[in-house]
């Protein structure tokens, strides 16, 4: 009786492994977003380099460039995770274009991958908040030529944005 009660509470830890799969869907839907997100910055970028801003290209080529690393750590978490612990992807082993890691990389492997994109996505966003600080000391400097009597309002206003930034709080 006890054997049974064990083998039954075992199939169903087995099987439970199958509630992960509608969280791999998710994030496979989550790519869709940012695909949308991906289209809206293309756009920023194009709209500015022809207004003539050639200041932000790079702070929205870093924005693009941070998008993707995104999707590429998304896939890795869907395909890894996927593979680790739900179940083999059959149609990537008899696909000629499969990446050659998938079905390799165990649970430390995934977890390098991760940190390596984690810290690349983190090095892009200081980057980004560090282009923008040195963007407002630029108008910083413009501003104090041109209105010697009101630059120190604008300049306590810059370190309030410039430390929003550095901590994301975003402008």
């Amino acid at each position: 009786m006890s054997k049974r009660i064990s083998s039954k509470f075992e199939n169903v830890l087995f099987w439970s492994r199958w509630l992960l799969s509608p969280l791999y869907l998710g994030l496979v839907l989550v790519l869709l977003l940012v695909i949308v997100k991906f289209g809206q910055h293309f756009w920023v970028l194009v709209e500015n380099m022809l207004a003539g801003h050639e200041t932000s290209f790079t702070t929205d080529l870093l924005a693009l460039l941070d998008l993707v690393l995104l999707s590429n750590l998304i896939l890795i978490i869907v395909f890894a995770g996927y593979e680790n612990f739900v179940s083999r992807i059959d149609a990537a082993h008899s696909s000629v274009d499969r990446p050659h890691w998938m079905g390799t990389i165990d649970f430390s492997g995934l977890k390098i991958k991760l940190i390596g994109s984690l810290v690349a996505i983190s090095v892009i966003e200081l980057l980004k908040d560090l282009i923008f600080c040195m963007i407002l000391f630029y108008h910083y400097v413009q501003y104090k030529q041109q209105n010697k009597k009101q630059y120190k309002t604008f300049l306590i206003t810059y370190n309030i944005w410039c430390y929003k930034a550095i901590n994301h709080n975003k402008y």
